[in-house]
């Protein structure tokens, strides 16, 4: 029986300590697209590889994400990610879940590095198939209060969309067998953290 109270309390003080290291953050993310690589093949299964163009208003592509993060260590915390992202030209949309790494400065409550990678999964398998995406950002925190930070980020990514063959055309050509598409952006976000 000693055994076993020990070991609820153990456990009860490790719980009440453990509160204050788990982060949320919740963002609205900006992407601009940079690059856009197209891989198709013809009927004779000729290789193609094209470069897409966006033109017009560039704010078109954008994320929303959380994620759920336990400090590890004063400086690091791992965590959980979940999140909803759209791609101009053409319009794709992808629901991501993966995980992220952040790297803070000095604390939790200062300028961080952080790398997150998530698995998209298709909104319309009519479009695409699958998808990833990597990201590499720098977030900094402009108001701090005492529940709560609000900070901005800028941050570089990749993201692959994986075709199948029966996709939707993307240029629209009569022997066009879709492939995959990686695009490469950088972008701004806000975000709010917990």
């Amino acid at each position: 029986m000693k055994k076993h109270l020990t070991l609820f309390l153990l456990f009860i003080i490790t719980i009440s300590y453990s509160q204050s290291k788990w982060i949320k953050t919740g963002s609205i993310d900006f992407i601009f697209p940079n690059k856009k690589s197209y891989l198709y093949v013809d009927e004779m299964h000729h290789a193609y590889d094209t470069e897409l163009v966006d033109t017009g208003f560039l704010l078109t592509s954008f994320a929303i994400q959380g994620d759920y993060s336990y400090l590890v260590f004063k400086k690091l915390s791992i965590g959980a990610l979940v999140g909803y992202q759209t791609q101009s030209k053409p319009n794709l949309s992808m629901i991501k879940l993966g995980g992220i790494l952040k790297y803070y400065m000095i604390d939790r409550d200062y300028p961080y590095l952080y790398l997150q990678l998530a698995n998209g999964f298709t909104t319309n398998k009519k479009k695409y198939k699958s998808g990833y995406n990597i990201r590499f950002g720098f977030s900094v925190p402009f108001l701090k209060k005492e529940k709560y930070n609000l900070n901005a980020n800028l941050f570089v990514e990749q993201t692959f969309f994986n075709f199948k063959y029966d996709s939707e055309k993307i240029l629209g050509l009569p022997n066009e067998k879709p492939g995959d598409i990686l695009e490469k952006s950088y972008g701004i976000s806000f975000s709010i953290q917990f």
